[in-house]
């Protein structure tokens, strides 16, 4: 559950950086996976300062992201493989293995 709560926060404040300096994103609308994996591709770049740091800041965050999203699938794995080795796997309504 923290990883989710600080993947939202991380998300945010990426999202912040796009749309409040001129990173080359459009972030009017949630950030999509696609522009996250860019994002944290970026390379430096010879730019104003303050764009540097702020694109370093993102890019720094959006690979944040990644990790976080590697720790909530495995997470989510490891617990459907949990969860059927319960009895609780015997159960018609298990939610954690319907997906």
């Amino acid at each position: 559950m923290h990883e989710q709560h600080e993947r939202v926060t991380v998300t945010a404040r990426v999202a912040a950086l796009v749309r409040t300096v001129g990173l080359g994103i459009d972030g009017r609308r949630g950030l999509s996976g696609t522009q996250i994996t860019t994002i944290a591709a970026w390379r430096t770049r010879v730019e104003p300062l303050e764009i540097t740091i702020a694109r370093a800041q993102a890019v720094r965050l959006a690979k944040r992201i990644t990790v976080l999203d590697e720790e909530l699938h495995a997470n989510q794995a490891t617990l459907a493989t949990l969860i059927g080795r319960t009895p609780a796997a015997d159960r018609p309504s298990c939610p954690a293995l319907a997906q």
